[in-house]
């Protein structure tokens, strides 16, 4: 019966150990929200023309600027710095920087706010002939980039893509959405990268408030735990009483 009890007390603490918080560092995206400008991230091609930081007033020198003043709406939370990037095949490009610290094997949580607006419909206004433009983010994890024909690629990494904007006369701005895709790690360090992808003419993707975390499920808490092991000793001691009366 002692062995048993032993057992019992060794297994509560191991379990209990286990389910405390442990001092790993956790993963994260160094400087999600872009309030640096471009520091930790990389931008393949360099940055260039259609592919730099956007600043949410109007004296910006950059031309994103006048859209944000003519549309508040799809500022997010009084934010005064994101990414946005041209989707169209020969100008967009990659942002990307590398996470450190991951499980392999474990899945993790890609999340961020996405935006979409186009030219057209800030120069053209109501046009009938504005086409439709489409938009969404394809992010990978892991992998490397390449060029291509039509622009750059993701070779090699687990990819998925975000829910996609759809952009016209009727709905010439998309406000921001908050976006979660989940992947699992096959290397301690992996590539985050951010690709627009879009048609129309031209259309243009906005990012901010990146963030990874691990997918959790939900653990005992430790008191609860030794509280439980506790109950258990009560009843094995129960028991042995028991058979001593008998």
């Amino acid at each position: 019966m002692k062995k048993i009890i032993s057992a019992i007390t060794l297994a509560i603490a191991s379990f209990a150990a286990q389910a405390a918080p442990g001092a790993q560092v956790a993963p994260a995206v160094l400087n999600g929200d872009f309030a640096a400008g471009y520091t930790d991230w990389s931008v393949s091609p360099t940055v260039q023309g259609d592919m730099i930081q956007g600043v949410s007033n109007s004296s910006n020198t950059s031309n994103i600027g006048p859209w944000w003043s003519a549309n508040p709406g799809v500022n997010l939370n009084g934010a005064t710095t994101f990414y946005w990037q041209d989707g169209s095949p020969t100008y967009r490009g990659i942002i990307s920087q590398t996470i450190s610290g991951l499980t392999v094997g474990t899945s993790y949580n890609v999340s961020f706010q996405q935006a979409a607006t186009s030219y057209q419909f800030l120069n053209y206004p109501n046009n009938p002939s504005n086409p439709t433009n489409t938009l969404d983010w394809q992010v990978g994890l892991g992998g490397s980039i390449t060029p291509t024909s039509q622009g750059y690629a993701l070779l090699g990494a687990s990819v998925l893509n975000s829910a996609v904007m759809t952009v016209n006369n009727g709905t010439p701005n998309i406000g921001w959405e908050k976006q979660s895709l989940t992947f699992k790690a096959t290397s301690q360090n992996e590539l985050l990268s951010f690709l627009a992808i879009g048609t129309g003419n031209p259309p243009v993707a906005f990012l901010d408030g990146i963030s990874i975390a691990k997918v959790t499920s939900p653990v005992p808490e430790p008191v609860n735990v030794l509280m439980m092991g506790a109950g258990l000793l009560v009843i094995i001691l129960i028991q042995k009483r028991r058979k001593i009366l008998v």
